[in-house]
């Protein structure tokens, strides 16, 4: 039960009450006042975080615009391609090519280390020291060892004396036999001892004659394939000579070694090929040059949109290419690869000095329903004229006013350009070079010359252009360190006498060069290195299809990744899509009617949508592909599946089935991208 308080009591329990309170406030005002600053600091990181995130977004946004960029002025710097700035020189190109492979200065004969000079050595048997000592112990020696007693009444008592005479009797009697099985068996092994040296001494003189054999065999090989270089060397070299001086046969083989080129576009932006173009050309004579580069049908290359930076720099946007700059940028083109051809021409043909090209269009005359070419360019460069040019620094369709020129617009549909070259009297390139018939020494060290990237004169040294292949002679005396001795007993003192100092072979030649042609590249030299380690699933991929298909040809670029081509056509390329995953663009089988194929587990689609409403999509760019994206886990649980698909598109392009669209009849590419045919194991 309570009691009464004093007015005093009441008053200390109202301030007691109101200390707590004030207390339980001032707690709770530093308790939130924690958490706002842990807040705070929550929010500075995040926000720190997000900065971040945003700054590393809008580098790669910049790096995305930077790409477009690029990909919008190589329109109109075609004259500058790396390609056509290679090293060609004709005072290094005129140059004897030595042959190279010789054997190394070093190689010497193998030779054996002598066997010591000392007799053979035997090693008795221990047991026959013990006997013979048994035997020879007197009385006394015979009771220590046996612990008797050698007092004589106790020998006589116990018949020491007589146990005594059958042990020496034993003893002498074992001794005898012992020495008898050591006889026996040190003739024995003296016999195989010799038989194992006659035995080595032979495997070596049979394996140093088959060397000598080998090395004179490779010498003759040597001596030949010399011979023939030589031949082929002197060939070569009136070549250059006829095309120095202008001889009309030789320019045109020239002409048809490096034509048609093909430039580097970035294939994610086209929205059509624009090296899918057919050059002819023809010899006047020494000094006059035809030449007509007809475009393909569709010139419509750019996208329907770009990106580009907003104008605070903060964020990519999408914006629409206007028809004005699609104009200009095709105008550019145009007028750019007549000056790129002109480039060429005059580097490879010294005595070329008038060279009349013309950019045109194969179409439809309307009046008479028969194919008829559209000019867009007719010019006549002058050497002179064109080498006073920084092409470096010139725009192209400004630059056409150094000569005489005839151009048209492509929003000009009715100007009209006469034509005054006679296509009839063209010689018309091809990538894989089939209409010419050419030294294959020739070709390949003029391909070398003109497109390797690297200094001539290093490549002269270096001896890269030798397309001859010397075979190592194999030496069998790698075989005599592998002649067994057979296990004997002393067979271990045996093979410390008897032990081989056989040299390994060591011939050297020169690295051999070969160039192919591909899709226009005449040569085989990967741009950018390639791994081709298990680690590298790109490389992997790569290097089994190189020892699946001897006959692919492969490429390398840092924009497409690794391409692949089976006589100029493209059958397969792989490049890096994500940070984890690789994309695979695979030709579609027409045995499936050029439907998409579908597995469950692998993500495979359309490269671009269909849509006849949209014209960048009435004939989307790669068309004839589908796209297969991958991460190692997937690649490693269904390559077989992936592997097969590949198989598919190697005899695709092997038969010449890849699909090919024209906007004539683009309806068919409705079915082939809205369908699907479902992938057998076992197909």
């Amino acid at each position: 039960m309570g009691r009464r308080l004093t007015p005093w009591e009441r008053r200390e329990r109202e301030q007691e009450k109101r200390e707590r309170a004030a207390a339980s406030r001032q707690r709770t005002t530093q308790r939130r006042a924690k958490e706002r600053a842990v807040k705070e600091k929550q929010r500075a990181a995040q926000k720190k975080l997000k900065d971040s995130e945003k700054a590393k977004q809008i580098k790669a946004w910049g790096k995305e615009v930077d790409i477009f960029n690029k990909f919008i002025e190589s329109f109109s710097n075609l004259h500058n391609f790396s390609k056509i700035n290679s090293s060609f020189s004709f005072k290094t190109y005129s140059r004897r090519i030595k042959f190279n492979p010789e054997l190394d200065s070093k190689t010497k004969i193998p030779s054996k280390k002598e066997i010591e000079s000392k007799f053979f050595s035997f090693k008795s048997s221990p047991e026959l020291e013990v006997l013979r000592q048994k035997s020879d112990y007197s009385l006394e020696e015979y009771c220590m060892k046996t612990g008797a007693s050698s007092f004589f009444l106790f020998v006589l008592i116990l018949g020491t004396r007589k146990k005594y005479d059958e042990y020496i009797a034993n003893a002498k009697q074992e001794l005898n036999a012992l020495e008898k099985d050591d006889l026996e068996r040190e003739k024995e092994e003296k016999e195989f001892y010799q038989q194992s040296v006659e035995k080595y001494e032979k495997a070596v003189q049979l394996s140093e004659e088959e060397y000598q054999v080998a090395v004179n065999t490779y010498k003759e090989d040597l001596a030949k394939q010399k011979n023939e270089f030589d031949a082929m060397e002197e060939k070569r070299l009136q070549f250059v000579k006829d095309l120095l001086s202008g001889r009309k046969e030789q320019i045109g083989i020239a002409c048809e070694l490096v034509l048609p080129l093909a430039f580097e576009f970035n294939e994610d932006w086209l929205n059509s090929d624009p090296d899918d173009l057919m050059v002819g050309y023809r010899v006047i004579n020494s000094s006059n040059f035809e030449l007509v580069i007809s475009l393909p049908q569709d010139i419509d290359f750019l996208p329907q949109h770009g990106i580009k930076m907003t104008s605070s720099g903060q964020s990519q946007t999408e914006y629409k290419i206007s028809d004005r700059d699609r104009i200009n940028i095709t105008d550019d083109f145009i007028s750019s690869i007549a000056f790129a051809y002109a480039r060429i021409i005059y580097k490879i043909a010294p005595t070329i000095n008038t060279i009349k090209v013309e950019v045109s269009k194969l179409g439809t005359d309307p009046a008479t329903g028969k194919d008829k070419d559209y000019n867009y360019i007719s010019i006549e460069f002058k050497r002179d004229k064109f080498a006073s040019l920084n092409l470096s620094k010139i725009e192209p369709v400004d630059a056409l006013g150094n000569f005489e020129n005839k151009l048209r617009s492509i929003k000009n549909e009715k100007k009209i350009i006469d034509l005054s070259i006679n296509r009839d009297n063209l010689e018309w390139s091809t990538d894989d070079d089939s209409n010419i018939e050419i030294d294959k020494h020739l070709q390949t060290v003029f391909i070398s010359y003109f497109n390797q990237d690297k200094d001539i004169n290093s490549r002269l040294k270096d001896g890269e252009s030798v397309d001859i292949s010397i075979e190592n002679p194999i030496s069998s005396l790698k075989q005599v360190s592998k002649t067994s001795i057979q296990e004997k007993p002393n067979s271990d003192l045996i093979q410390d006498e008897i032990k081989p100092d056989v040299e390994d072979i060591n011939v050297s030649e020169k690295t051999v060069v070969e160039t192919k042609s591909v899709n226009g590249h005449k040569d085989n030299i990967v741009k950018e290195p390639v791994n081709y380690s298990d680690d590298n699933l790109i490389g992997e991929i790569t290097k089994n299809l190189i020892l699946k298909y001897s006959d692919i040809t492969i490429k390398q670029t840092k924009t497409a990744g690794t391409s692949i081509y089976l006589d100029g056509r493209k059958l397969l390329q792989i490049s890096d899509s994500t940070k984890n995953r690789i994309e695979i663009l695979i030709l579609r089988d027409p045995k499936q009617n050029y439907y998409r194929p579908h597995y469950a587990g692998i993500d495979i689609r359309n490269i671009r949508k269909y849509d006849p409403s949209q014209a960048s999509y009435i004939k989307p760019w790669g068309y004839m592909f589908y796209r297969v994206l991958l991460t190692r886990e997937t690649f490693s649980q269904n390559s077989d599946v992936i592997y097969n698909l590949i198989d598919n598109s190697y005899h695709t392009a092997n038969n010449k089935d890849i699909l090919k669209v024209e906007k004539t009849n683009h309806e068919i590419l409705g079915p082939i991208f809205n369908n699907t045919y479902d992938v057998m194991i076992n197909q």
